[in-house]
């Protein structure tokens, strides 16, 4: 009896333990191996609803692994649509990874409300990147280990910063010089500004990072330890010779990975990246020059006699495809793609105007959502997504609708407003019921607004540096910026040395983690209610006599997004849908048994025709085949009753 309840309680400590580790706690973060760890022993628990993919390894040998959920993990033919979702390419946004992790489990909590779906889930996109947030050294550095000549002299990795103050930062140097193009400004002299010329104001100081000289060259810190940055690493607007980005896309196992990934995966549909952007809050942002314009184009002299054109004169792209399609052979399709080709356009650098309405329309609905949870959206603008970004190369080159958070910002916020009312050194619900006696609301990130529309959506230029000043001051008590203090350098002489605290202006304090993730995660459910889905609208029969019917058919696009984007008609990249008519003793006397679905804006429809023989009361099966949408099936019958 006794050695029965033994065994009894080593079973139910084992359950327990289980138990514990299919939880996971939001209330710090976490590294890289813990969240390989969580999801591994996630997809174990939920074995029936997802399977884990090993996608490549760190150049350390980290593994990559991300998570799929769904109720097709056991089949490798999809028959649903899937969304894609990858996290902390930049390694520097451990944010990011926690959203991941927090949707995961999330869906997994009920994966029923989602067996229509397909989740493709990547936690950390660039592991060794992520491990230098959890350092006992802090640098704000997204670089892996990878050895690589920065400064390409006959050495590697010589001359990387040191902590020459020895308080666990790397920050900067200020020093004084004559040929200084810095100064400290006059309302708070841990900023620097550069001198307003006009009123005689000269420079002081030059800036430089942490550290020494190792090499002597009289350069510091240019050739550090470590290499590629994955988040600038994908093909989109690759940098061929920069500093951190690879010597070429796909350098490293994990980029590759996911580049071969979304290649063998066509039935992705929608793409969202937790990282620095913020696509669902702000559009994906114009303005690059170079590459395709659809504004500007000017035909060159051999095809604009062809197409009656005038070589000196810039046409619009809607304007050169109209011409174009007056002298194509019937059933020739000309679009923006065409037109590039043809015309030797190049890549394009910006979004399409078509697909920048659906971002400002989805846009405007994130921000009606966020106030309906209480959350407000007033901050400081994200970042703009950089060349070479994860995010850029699924909406240039896949022709995806990308959707990206950052799900933290500093917000403006007035001090005097705060010590007005007495906030200092209250509790929390001291201090709420004080800010909203004076009108002002409290913010998840320790900002409030009072009337202020901030820098998003706003007109108004923001001194960032003050912004976050003011939020180190108030919420993190002063620990986001060292103080600039005098060090006797072995080279320089004497320096100060201070700055912004590596990842403080970027990152949130682990007791938001929570709150933050729980408000603006699930609107990527309300995203999944966008999805292209491709119905049966209409059908209409006209019996000709002789067993031949005209058969017409509307398919209709109900989803939110257009079929494909205006990028992945132009790339002509996503699979086409295809409609299949299904029956015995069939002959088509004008179109096919497949037809191809090549593209169906939001809200619109397409007429599909064709001439049958076939024998009376015949019943057929329309099918409405997509990858990379929802698709449909309908019945209709030939003739009779």
């Amino acid at each position: 009896m006794k050695k029965i309840l033994i065994t009894v309680a080593i079973l139910l400590g084992f359950g327990q333990i289980l138990f514990a580790q299919s939880k996971f706690s939001f209330e710090r973060y976490h590294k890289p191996h813990e969240l390989s760890a969580w999801i591994s022993n996630l997809s174990n628990t939920h074995a029936e609803f997802s399977r884990i993919h090993k996608i490549g390894s760190s150049y350390s040998g980290i593994p990559v692994n991300l998570i799929e959920i769904g109720s097709e993990v056991k089949s490798h033919e999809k028959s649903h649509p899937a969304v894609f979702v990858a996290a902390n390419f930049e390694g520097t946004r451990p944010l990011a990874s926690e959203g991941a992790l927090y949707l995961a489990g999330k869906i997994l909590e009920n994966p029923e409300l989602y067996k229509n779906i397909t989740w493709y889930i990547l936690p950390v996109g660039n592991p060794e990147g992520a491990g230098h947030f959890f350092n006992s050294l802090k640098q704000d550095d997204g670089q892996n280990t990878r050895p690589f000549n920065d400064d390409m002299d006959d050495a590697i990795d010589e001359d990387p910063n040191e902590d020459l103050n020895g308080d666990g930062f790397i920050t900067q140097m200020r020093v004084k010089d004559p040929s200084g193009n810095l100064l400290p400004d006059t309302a708070d002299a841990r900023k620097l500004r550069r001198p307003d010329l006009t009123k005689g104001e000269r420079g002081l100081y030059k800036v430089y990072s942490e550290g020494i000289d190792n090499d002597n060259d009289g350069k510091y810190n240019e050739d550090g330890i470590g290499g590629t940055n994955n988040g600038v690493s994908f093909p989109h607007l690759f940098k061929y010779h920069g500093t951190n980005s690879g010597l070429w896309s796909g350098q490293e196992d994990e980029v590759y990975g996911v580049l071969k990934f979304m290649t063998d995966h066509q039935e992705v549909a929608m793409v969202m990246y937790y990282g620095s952007t913020n696509f669902c809050l702000m559009p994906p942002r114009g303005g690059r020059k170079g590459g395709n314009t659809s504004k500007s184009i000017k035909v060159p002299r051999r095809y604009a006699t062809m197409i009656g054109a005038d070589p000196n004169k810039s046409y619009t792209m809607s304007a050169v495809i109209e011409m174009m399609k007056a002298v194509m052979p019937p059933g020739v399709t000309v679009d923006e793609s065409t037109v590039a080709g043809m015309l030797g356009l190049g890549a394009a650098v910006n979004p399409l105007p078509d697909d920048l309405k659906f971002y400002k329309s989805f846009s405007d609905k994130y921000k009606k959502y966020l106030k309906k949870k209480g959350f407000d959206e007033k901050r400081l603008d994200p970042l703009p997504a950089k060349d070479g970004s994860f995010e850029l190369w699924c909406y240039y080159h896949l022709g995806l609708p990308v959707f990206s958070m950052d799900f933290w910002g500093l917000k403006e916020k007035s001090l005097k407003a705060e010590k007005a009312v007495g906030t200092e050194g209250k509790s929390d619900g001291e201090r709420k019921k004080a800010e909203e006696s004076a009108g002002l609301k409290a913010q998840p990130s320790g900002g409030m607004t009072q009337g202020n529309k901030g820098s998003t959506g706003g007109s108004k230029k923001v001194d960032k540096e003050k912004v976050f000043l003011q939020y180190s001051d108030s919420v993190l008590g002063g620990k986001g910026f060292v103080n600039w203090t005098a060090f006797d350098h072995p080279q320089l002489g004497l320096v100060e040395i201070g700055g912004v605290v590596p990842y403080a202006d970027q990152t949130p304090l682990e007791n938001q983690i929570d709150s933050l993730l729980s408000v603006q995660v699930p609107w990527v459910f309300e995203l999944l209610k966008e999805i292209p889905k491709l119905s049966v609208e209409t059908t209409k029969i006209k019996d000709l006599g002789e067993n031949i019917f005209q058969l017409e058919v509307w398919i209709r696009n109900d989803g939110g997004l257009p079929f494909p984007t205006s990028m992945g008609k132009r790339n002509r990249t996503p699979v086409p849908a295809v409609l299949i008519i299904e029956g015995e003793d069939l002959e088509f006397l004008s179109g096919r048994y497949r037809s191809l679905l090549t593209g169906l804006d939001a809200g619109k429809n397409i007429k599909f025709k064709w001439l049958i023989k076939a024998p009376e009361s015949k019943e057929l099966k329309l099918t409405v085949k997509a990858m990379n949408a929802h698709g449909d099936v309908s019945t209709i019958k030939l003739g009779g009753k």
